[in-house]
């Protein structure tokens, strides 16, 4: 019975290697996982308008959306191409918090 002592540790010693293994493999995958998620955070940030947000090409805003859009990068260039109607969103509820908070 002693003989067998020796190889059932090596095989629980395996065992636990093996479940660290598992364990670190999972750490890393998570932490690539999160690291992808906010590259592709970062390229969604940028505005989907026409132009590149530059002085020489600016980005075209035509619609109220397009003017939303603005918000993601303030930094960057901007022209109106056409008079926007923004009437829909007079009641907005984040136009409708920012009045009450200017009104104050």
């Amino acid at each position: 019975m002693d003989d067998d002592e020796p190889s059932s540790r090596q095989g629980q010693y395996k065992q636990k290697t093996g479940i660290k293994r598992a364990i670190q493999l999972l750490i890393v995958v998570s932490i690539l996982t999160v690291a992808v998620s906010g590259l592709a955070g970062i390229a969604a940030a940028e505005p989907a308008l026409d132009g590149d947000g530059t002085e020489a090409n600016p980005y075209e805003i035509t619609d109220v959306t397009e003017l939303q859009e603005m918000e993601k990068d303030l930094s960057a260039h901007y022209v109106l191409v056409n008079n926007i109607d923004a009437s829909n969103t007079e009641n907005h509820p984040s136009l409708v918090s920012h009045r009450t908070a200017v009104q104050q």
